[in-house]
């Protein structure tokens, strides 16, 4: 056997998984259950939170147990890869700790909740029908009142500020640093590694189990898209009924995206 098939085939020191296994499970437990208590963990007043934070307890579970179940599926895999890899002639505590752990993995995985796409896009079917009797029965003066007084505020709070909101305090629960970390630089970020569930993670995905983790989607950055999709919106109902050039109003939803996609420093810890 070559020395690149040596290396290709090492199979990871279970003993040092079965710790770093243990010791994520363990801040798993922890995460979840002040997630159930709606406790906020590490309050920084970085991320504006105040007793007036608009954070939903409801999507916050929906957001940790789908972070959790994530990883925990790709664990799953994992352990299987190494049950049908393991020295079968000689193993017995260890192939059994690896199958006990891969069962109770997805085991856990499948009960916890998991954040659907078709569950949001199932509600919209919901709007089309006010929208339809606005466009039939409004003018253009009580559309725009429809759309400044209820639409563009309701969004702004239901779409943007909550979903950010319970993103952040999701993160923090993870992280209870977070909001003091992320604005710091790439180098100073990464020193920052106690009470740490995301460090924990790349300790047994990456150090331990030498693979590669999925990374946490920043969706209080992505929902800077919520203000592009508004204005491009107001941009084609303008140029539409005044008719106006629509290019300007473009350029303002072109220039607000890229402050949006620009905000912030990146983050190092996800």
């Amino acid at each position: 056997m070559t020395k690149a098939q040596e290396t290709l085939g090492e199979m990871p020191d279970l003993a040092k998984v079965k710790a770093a296994h243990i010791q994520l499970m363990r801040a798993y437990v922890g995460v979840l259950a002040a997630a159930s208590r709606g406790e906020r963990v590490g309050i920084q007043r970085e991320y504006s939170f105040t007793p007036r934070l608009s954070e939903s307890w409801w999507l916050v579970r929906l957001l940790v147990g789908t972070h959790i179940r994530r990883q925990l599926s790709e664990l799953g895999t994992v352990y299987l890869q190494l049950e049908q890899a393991a020295d079968h002639d000689h193993g017995g505590p260890a192939d059994a700790w690896l199958r006990k752990a891969r069962e109770g993995c997805l085991a856990t995985a499948e009960r916890l909740p998991k954040l659907r796409l078709t569950v949001v896009l199932a509600l919209a079917p919901l709007v089309l029908p006010l929208v339809a009797w606005v466009s039939k029965h409004l003018g253009l003066i009580g559309q725009w009142l429809f759309i400044l007084v209820i639409v563009y505020p309701f969004g702004f709070w239901l779409g943007y500020k909550t979903i950010r909101d319970s993103y952040r305090v999701k993160r923090s629960l993870f992280f209870p640093a977070a909001g003091e970390v992320d604005k710091q630089p790439t180098k100073k970020q990464e020193e920052r590694v106690s009470n740490n569930t995301y460090a924990i993670e790349d300790e047994l995905f990456k150090s331990v189990l030498h693979r590669g983790k999925k990374r946490e989607v920043q969706i209080d950055k992505w929902l800077w898209s919520v203000g592009y999709v508004l204005i491009i919106e107001a941009a084609a109902l303008i140029s539409w009924r005044a008719k106006l050039p629509y290019w300007p109003l473009l350029i303002i939803a072109i220039v607000v995206t890229l402050i949006g996609h620009f905000y912030g420093k990146a983050r190092f810890w996800l």
